[in-house]
């Protein structure tokens, strides 16, 4: 029996700088100084009760001055299970410079066949920039 994925959205919350001025996540996106995304790992086909691996990655061209942090989230009709209780820390280059990455990966078993609706995630980044 096959699956079809549906990640829905990706969230990013970003915590107030100690001088209180801290960017916003959209404002990091737009300066392109900090990219999400979503990732289906596992190559069709999808089957019922096989495990789906699923990534969160965020990147920035700067470092993370706490880390990142997905919040956790249920998956109707699946069982959920996080591969490791830490974030996988990656340096890349990207288009000529050098990004700092983490990665979070969950493995997914769907219970039953069908389309399998993702929540929208929530993923708490703290980027240091020239100002803090």
């Amino acid at each position: 029996m096959r699956l079809a994925v549906f990640v829905a959205a990706l969230l990013l919350c970003v915590p107030l700088s100690s001088s209180g001025q801290a960017l916003t996540p959209q404002t990091l996106l737009e300066r392109g100084e900090l990219r999400a995304r979503v990732i289906l790992e596992t190559e069709p086909p999808l089957l019922q009760r096989a495990p789906l691996v699923l990534a969160v990655e965020v990147a920035t061209p700067r470092w993370f001055s706490r880390g990142t942090r997905v919040a956790d989230f249920r998956v109707p009709g699946a069982v959920l299970r996080p591969m490791s209780n830490f974030a996988d820390n990656q340096t890349r280059r990207i288009d000529g410079a050098s990004w700092t990455v983490q990665r979070w990966r969950y493995r997914i078993y769907a219970q039953d066949a069908g389309p399998l609706p993702l929540p929208a995630l929530r993923v708490f980044v703290s980027v240091n920039t020239e100002s803090d």
